[in-house]
């Protein structure tokens, strides 16, 4: 709560984890100052574990997603150049 009580008059969103808070009136603290200074305060939900994020990731790894696309019709802009080794 901290946190959020000093970020947000600063006009810096904060990402919280799990729990978003500890009671309602905590939350709704929070929901009343980001809505005053026009931020956003949100909670980390991980989806990584998901499969269907797993599976993306292996096909584009494996270039499914370029065959995809080129099947199509989308390009990625001329020149540009992907380091697989930072997905």
């Amino acid at each position: 709560m901290a946190i959020v009580e000093a970020a947000t008059p600063l006009g810096i969103s904060v990402m919280v984890e799990k729990p978003l808070a500890i009671t309602v009136k905590q939350a709704e603290r929070m929901a009343a100052l980001a809505a005053q200074y026009k931020v956003h305060v949100l909670t980390n939900y991980e989806t990584t574990w998901y499969l269907s994020n797993q599976e993306l990731y292996k096909e584009v790894k494996e270039a499914s997603y370029w065959r995809f696309t080129q099947n199509n019709r989308a390009r990625w802009p001329s020149g540009t150049k992907i380091n697989w080794g930072k997905c």
